[in-house]
């Protein structure tokens, strides 16, 4: 094939012409230069080299013969041959091709219309660096505006020179920064859904400081639904986003026929360094919408709607917030409001060699069942102290001021002051022992006790309590090397008013074993004499090159002697130089079975990618096939391009 490139040299400057070449013939009268061998002529912005040039001086032409290679600025062709003109920066070059930045590009005409447009007449794009590409865009009329946007038609996509798909036009951007276009669509099928076309979206760049992304999707069972979603970001500190979704579900049954909608948006804004705003809101038609079309888990987990508007002011002294909020729980239907919550904190101030701190709040909060008001003030003063260099003595004391009125209706007293005061001091020290022998084995002991008086008028009561820790380090030295073993922690207190010893907390922490991690807890009843197992967790990580491994066990018994016990797992590895595979899942003990599993195998077609995905969690599942471009991946072709309603 005979291909002809004309190069569009923008802003050439003659100026200068410097050239050289192991022979040089010139033809005075005509103005003519032959350079053969090592041949070349560079101006300040154009360099060719070639085995023969010919410099027409009169007309600014140069013509290039045998291995031609021009360079305009950093950009490199080649060819066969190339003719351009000094002048009007015009120029052909045949059999060429040329690196833009995403890929290579050639075409058989090119023709300038303009200044930076070009016309083109059957010309390829690919990101495949193979003279004898595996895949290319091929149009036959394509319009070029210079680092801004393509404009083709038809488009085919060809795959080792065979037509797989037509467009009768498109268009893609091809300077660089965020572009407006569409966006490419993705094709599957789910238990729930049935057969899918999603995200068939146009992203709109509408300034520089905001975009947004109009998306359709359409499922075979449900109907479509429809995606607003916008960003903006006005300063490096105001910034925000929002998401909107609305579905008319269809069904035959006319019950089952909903309309679902959810409304995400967040923004955040610092006015200065010690003003801030901060707002958010999440509403939703029901409390299943997310858990029927969001992809992430944890989103579709999530079962508390949280919208809030805080005001934050910050002083030399301390900082006070201002807050209005809602709070929904989806599965119990119910609503908590918090109009207005405010607070304050004073920055901890050094006395007496301790420190003091005082904070408070407002609230006036309201459920669907109750209303209340509520403020308290609260005071600290905390005065460490060294015993002996070595013990660390601490007493304290807490006092706080509140005010209450709660809903007359369900509180004859109406109005509540309660007084809540603490008096407390604790004593504390670290003990250390290590081994004779090698191996050296050190120990370290962290004897802790606390005595505490509290009083409430609001209760008309006083606490008085002992408590006690002891805390042990474990660990194993090995030339410069420490190596932690385990964590023992032991603790209870002693109920004065009750005249008893409340049960024995234990836990451990190790990782003595290599590549495993223990944590367990334990309970001890000692009037009953009865050590009650609590948790049990067991990690794991492995990585060597191009495999991991993870895993992870949890263990947590109930009082019908059943256990709750799950382990999650994953993998990922490289099974040969082309194929990779990954896998991760959660297999419930108590229900034998895997209920949440994902898996992926990806093969490497050197410029594609091929990769097919099965994702199931409870009795939903979905799956797809999608083979992609590596340097542009956002080109897909779904499993429907191979046979959708299989």
């Amino acid at each position: 094939m005979n291909i002809i490139l004309l190069l569009i040299l923008i802003n050439a400057v003659k100026g200068q012409v410097n050239y050289k070449g192991d022979i040089l013939n010139y033809l005075w009268e005509e103005k003519i230069i032959w350079l053969i061998g090592n041949a070349e002529v560079k101006t300040l912005e154009i360099t060719t080299k070639a085995d023969t040039i010919k410099y027409e001086a009169k007309k600014g032409m140069v013509t290039a013969t045998g291995n031609p290679i021009l360079w305009v600025g950093s950009q490199k062709i080649v060819g066969e041959k190339m003719r351009y003109n000094l002048d009007t920066g015009e120029g052909i070059v045949q059999n060429g091709r040329t690196q833009i930045k995403k890929g290579w590009f050639d075409g058989e005409i090119i023709t300038k219309v303009g200044t930076d447009v070009l016309n083109i007449n059957r010309g390829r794009f690919t990101t495949c660096d193979l003279n004898s590409p595996h895949y290319y865009f091929w149009g036959k009329e394509l319009k070029v505006y210079i680092d801004d946007m393509i404009y083709t038609r038809p488009l085919v996509f060809f795959v080792q020179d065979i037509p797989l798909f037509i467009t009768p036009f498109w268009w893609f951007p091809i300077k660089s920064g965020r572009q407006s276009g569409l966006l490419h669509p993705k094709i599957g099928r789910s238990s729930d859904k049935g057969r899918y076309v999603e995200n068939l979206a146009y992203y709109l760049v509408t300034n520089s400081w905001s975009d947004a992304t109009f998306t359709f999707n359409y499922y075979e069972m449900k109907g479509p639904r429809f995606n607003l979603e916008g960003r903006w970001v006005l300063s490096q500190n105001a910034k925000g986003n929002f998401n909107s979704s609305y579905i008319a579900e269809q069904s035959p049954n006319e019950e089952a026929r909903r309309k679902r909608w959810t409304i995400d948006c967040e923004h955040s804004q610092n006015f200065d360094s010690r003003l801030s705003l901060r707002a958010k809101g999440n509403f939703v038609s029901d409390g299943s919408v997310k858990v029927d079309y969001e992809d992430e888990r944890l989103v579709q987990l999530d079962k508390t709607l949280n919208s809030y508007l805080s005001v934050s002011k910050a002083w030399d002294l301390g900082t006070m917030n201002f807050v209005l909020e809602e709070r929904r729980d989806l599965d119990t239907d119910s609503i908590q409001r918090w109009f207005p919550k405010a607070s304050y904190g004073l920055n901890s101030i050094n006395i007496f060699g301790g420190y003091f701190s005082c904070n408070g709040a407002f609230t006036n909060s309201n459920t669907s069942e109750e209303y209340e008001q509520s403020a308290y003030n609260n005071f600290g003063l905390s005065l460490p102290f060294k015993l002996f260099k070595h013990i660390t003595v601490a007493p304290a004391t807490n006092h706080t001021f509140a005010y209450n009125n709660p809903d007359t209706l369900k509180y004859p007293e109406h109005l509540l002051k309660p007084r809540n005061s603490n008096y407390s001091v604790s004593v504390s020290t670290n003990l250390y022992g290590r081994s004779v022998f090698t191996p050296e084995f050190r120990h370290t002991i962290r004897p802790r006790i606390s005595y505490s008086h509290s009083h409430s008028n609001y209760f008309t009561n006083t606490a008085r309590s002992c408590g006690f820790s002891v805390g042990n380090d474990f660990q194993l030295v090995l030339g410069e090397k420490k190596f932690n073993l385990a964590t023992l922690n032991l603790g209870s207190s002693w109920d004065f008013g009750k005249d008893s010893l409340n049960p024995v907390s234990i836990s451990m922490r190790s990782s003595a074993i290599p590549l495993l991690n223990l944590e367990t807890r334990w309970t001890y009843k000692p009037y009953v004499k009865i050590l009650k197992f609590e948790q049990l967790m067991l990690s794991s990580y492995f990585s060597k090159k191009e495999f991991s491994a993870n895993a992870s066990y949890s263990w947590t018994p109930r009082d019908d002697w059943s256990s709750d016990q799950s382990l999650r797992f994953g993998l990922k590895t490289k099974l040969t130089e082309n194929w990779k595979l990954g896998f991760s899942g959660m297999y419930d003990f108590l229900d034998n079975k895997l209920i949440d599993q994902n898996f992926s195998l990806t093969r490497d077609l050197h410029c594609w990618e091929a990769v097919f995905n099965f994702n199931s969690y409870a009795d939903n599942w979905r799956y797809d096939f999608k083979l992609r471009l590596k340097e542009i991946p956002e080109i897909k072709l779904g499993k429907a391009i191979f046979g959708l309603f299989l």
